[in-house]
């Protein structure tokens, strides 16, 4: 089913609200600090006040142009529609195909967002936008950098100095998926189990069998590198635990890569908080996350593990590979 998803934009108020605070404060110095007892050189006093007014000037306006934005944005995503998978505007818009990129280079470097509208096409009007099959891909949430590329369309109605809303229609993809192999044992002495597999819609499915005996327990766990391109090295270790049991029994799992559902993504291009986790998140999709088109994966494994007190884990492994259709 499709949706619509909205990346809501909240303004900055508080940085607004300090800027003002500070430019008042700057103002004051400027046109008392005469009566101070070791008073300031006069131009250093002209300054205070020039630059105070600038900036109440300025945070006056960023304060009130958030908030009119903000209230326009609302009003915007109230007003879209869908039928039958298409996303229907509140009237006849100018649009643009657009690139937005949202990037972290690591955990302590400020987040770096660029959004390109000058590569893609020419604008037109319109007062529908169909869910088309567009790129998208991205890596969040297993190492730095964190980065996602959506293209989509940009409203030049809404486009101010800092950005303005942008439409990402976003399609599920489908996988190619083959295992080498689609039963994994393992035993230790008196414990032992099997896992059967079988690839159904792009999923992994897997009936596990286990006799507990002196083990502490069983996991099966995927390990993936995944690559760009060919020639370049991986990028990313993909690592998850599919499956845990501690007790014998008969038990299924199943297990798909982080993919989107059908849905049209709106959000402010130009947030400054915008973040690669952010989209996830508002995606419903868990980190690690690697999804997307244009990428290979390698070094693909499947492993079944035998956790044995005071002994090496048993493991038992299938290779697999996949890649988008």
């Amino acid at each position: 089913m499709v949706e619509i998803t909205i990346l809501e934009y909240r303004p900055r108020l508080l940085s607004s609200a300090i800027v003002i605070i500070i430019a008042i404060i700057a103002i004051n110095f400027g046109v008392f600090s005469e009566r101070f007892p070791e008073s300031p050189p006069l131009f250093f006093r002209v300054l205070c006040g020039i630059l105070g007014v600038f900036g109440l000037i300025a945070g006056i306006w960023n304060f009130t142009v958030g908030i009119r934005f903000s209230k326009a944005f609302r009003k915007f995503a109230k007003e879209l529609k869908l039928n039958n998978g298409t996303l229907i505007l509140p009237k006849t818009m100018r649009l643009v195909k657009a690139k937005l990129i949202v990037k972290v280079e690591s955990v302590t470097e400020d987040l770096d967002i660029d959004v390109f509208t000058d590569t893609i096409g020419e604008p037109f009007n319109s007062n529908a936008i169909e869910l088309e099959k567009l790129e998208y891909r991205g890596v969040v949430g297993s190492g730095y950098p964190e980065w996602i590329e959506l293209i989509g369309y940009e409203l030049e109605e809404f486009r101010n100095v800092c950005g303005t809303i942008g439409i990402y229609p976003l399609k599920r993809l489908n996988y190619n998926i083959s295992l080498d192999k689609s039963v994994l044992t393992v035993s230790c002495d008196d414990a032992y189990a099997q896992v059967s597999l079988r690839l159904e819609n792009g999923k992994i499915f897997g009936r596990v069998s286990y006799v507990k005996g002196r083990s502490r327990g069983i996991r099966i766990e995927i390990d993936a590198r995944y690559k760009l391109t060919l020639l370049t090295p991986p990028l990313r270790v993909y690592r998850a635990t599919l499956f845990k049991a501690n007790e014998s029994g008969e038990y299924e799992f199943e297990f798909e890569l982080p993919n989107v559902e059908d849905r049209y993504l709106v959000l402010f291009t130009g947030d400054p908080r915008l973040t690669p986790r952010k989209i996830i998140k508002v995606l419903n999709l868990s980190t690690p996350a690697i999804f997307g088109i244009g990428w290979k994966k390698v070094d693909a494994v499947l492993k079944l593990v035998l956790d044995v007190p005071r002994k090496i884990d048993v493991v038992d492994v299938a290779r697999f590979s996949l890649s988008p259709q």
